[in-house]
């Protein structure tokens, strides 16, 4: 990606009201959640036509609780709008996004941070308590 393109995508940023760091070609952007007050690390990263978010790692596989954590994220990606759940070969769960950078406007950036930062505030305190429950 052009550095400009990379220049207007933190100007989106920085209209949205985020701070972010570039390391090596990704943005790096930590926020806190409204409801969860939960602390989120998101990687955008970039592509010719594409900028992927990803909030990473968002919470922990569960251990001897593999199968159920599956059919929990499977069951909870067909609600999902916009964004999905994915795990790590590792059992880190991920939150993703991605977005076309063609004709992207910075209200529809704007857009895909207010649902993708929703959906971390709102499935976290969730996925704890599922992680938690015997």
């Amino acid at each position: 990606m052009s550095d400009i393109n990379l220049e207007l995508l933190g100007k989106y940023l920085e209209s949205y009201g985020w701070k972010y760091e570039i390391h090596e070609g990704e943005f790096i952007i930590l926020f806190k959640g409204e409801q969860s007050d939960a602390e989120f690390h998101l990687i955008m990263s970039t592509s010719e036509n594409w900028i992927g978010l990803t909030i990473w790692p968002f919470v922990f596989l569960p251990i001897g609780k593999e199968d159920a954590a599956i059919k929990f994220i499977c069951k909870k990606n067909f609600d999902l709008k916009m964004v999905r759940l994915g795990m790590t070969e590792k059992g880190e769960i991920s939150l993703c996004a991605d977005l076309s950078f063609i004709d992207l406007t910075e209200k529809q950036f704007h857009n895909a941070l207010d649902v993708l930062s929703y959906y971390a505030d709102v499935l976290y305190p969730e996925l704890v308590a599922f992680w938690e429950k015997e």
